[in-house]
């Protein structure tokens, strides 16, 4: 849980009042760079793959909708798997014993977006399977200004506008809508969820 020592007080203050909680230099610039290293060798490797929106026989590739594409991690054996697991690990405990939610696992994809590529309003909780409780970001490269922002909406259709930078970090809670803007130079993430179910299922 060491990830999360520093930032424990933070986040509980904010996630508990506004459902999400961000910080800059969540991971130190190695840290970000084995990451960021891994993304980049399963993108050589042809294992990104378009990302589908939907469950089950709703599950399908829309372009126009969602555009990145993405890396499924379930070996978490090597260094940056050893990074993955110990953030999202550190983060189900606070969960557990700090939101007391009845979280059970978490999953993981490397992402990346290249110029063009958005992805429209959505939740990530979905209504035919809703077993993500929290949606974890980890940014591993940065955007300029108005690119590739996510945006995060609440119950008002306030708009919170978060800049990715490497190293830093956003938690929401899986039922917010948010978007991601178009993107104008490659972005890279690590993104996250902590889940209520026992079972991998049908992943998006």
């Amino acid at each position: 849980m060491h990830f999360w020592e520093q930032h424990l007080k933070s986040f509980l203050s904010q996630y508990t009042k506004d459902f999400y909680w961000r910080a800059s230099n969540f991971l130190s610039a190695q840290e970000v760079e084995v990451l960021l290293s891994a993304a980049k060798s399963a993108e050589k490797k042809a294992l990104l793959r378009p990302a589908a929106i939907g469950k089950g026989e709703r599950k399908k590739k829309i372009k126009e909708i969602r555009s990145d594409k993405i890396y499924w991690v379930d070996d978490f054996t090597t260094d940056s798997g050893k990074i993955m697991q110990a953030v999202f690990l550190g983060l189900l405990e606070i969960v557990r014993k700090e939101l007391y939610m009845p979280a059970k696992r978490f999953e993981c994809h490397l992402t990346k977006y290249e110029v063009g590529d958005r992805y429209l309003l959505h939740r990530d909780r979905h209504s035919v399977k809703p077993g993500r409780l929290l949606t974890c970001v980890i940014y591993l490269s940065d955007c300029a200004r108005g690119s590739g922002s996510l945006v995060l909406y609440d119950q008002d259709l306030k708009p919170v506008v978060i800049q990715p930078k490497a190293g830093s970090i956003v938690v929401f809670d899986s039922s917010l809508e948010h978007e991601v803007k178009e993107v104008k130079a490659d972005r890279y993430s690590l993104t996250g969820w902590i889940r209520d179910d026992l079972h991998t299922g049908i992943r998006l």
